[in-house]
């Protein structure tokens, strides 16, 4: 489920049911996963990225590593109303306005 031109909700779904995440390590795409611990990030080449599927099925520990600190980190993911809020918040505090306190998105 690779996605070199924007991020994708795929691997973060993957995440959250307990799968280690392969992902080409291009473009600082290690922002979409909150760190290198979360995922296991390889050149972006077809061997780079059999190797990385072979790291996780050979290194009990990597796989389980990269799994729970993953797991963790989905939890800190916004779902789609947090996300809705938290972009209502940046742009009221670019446009030098406060949120509304009831944190609902603000319909103005």
């Amino acid at each position: 489920s690779f996605s070199t031109t924007n991020p994708s909700l795929v691997p973060l779904e993957m995440m959250a049911c307990g799968l280690p995440v392969v992902d080409v390590d291009y473009g600082h795409n290690e922002v979409n996963y909150g760190s290198r611990e979360n995922v296991h990030l390889v050149p972006p080449t077809p061997e780079g990225v059999a190797g990385g599927i072979a790291d996780l099925l050979g290194d009990a520990d990597l796989r389980a590593r990269i799994t729970s600190n993953a797991l963790e980190f989905v939890r800190g993911v916004p779902d789609g109303e947090g996300m809705a809020r938290a972009v209502e918040a940046f742009v009221l505090r670019v446009c030098g306005r406060e949120a509304p306190s009831d944190n609902r998105v603000a319909s103005s």
